[in-house]
């Protein structure tokens, strides 16, 4: 079995912008809860980094057209200054 950490980790460098937990629990087919878990070690390692509502606005193509993020719903992405996978 892979290492769930490992396995977010993946999710996120496949993607070409941030996740939320839902999006990420149903790609590694876990509990949101237990994935929201998850996420929160790795940015406690500093392995993932959250972003805030402003910071995630600016990633995504309909921010035009948008009334921001529901504020449960963080976005994460893979830290640039990880090491390893």
């Amino acid at each position: 079995m892979e290492d769930p950490l490992n396995e977010i980790l993946r999710c996120l460098d496949r993607t070409s912008g941030p996740l939320c937990a839902s999006q990420l629990a149903q790609a590694v087919n876990a509990p949101t809860d237990v994935v929201e878990g998850m996420l929160r070690t790795l940015v406690s390692m500093g392995r993932v980094c959250c972003l805030s509502e402003d910071q995630a606005c600016g990633w995504c193509p309909l921010r035009a057209a948008c009334d921001g993020l529901p504020a449960e719903e963080r976005l994460y992405y893979h830290s640039p200054n990880r090491t390893g996978t």
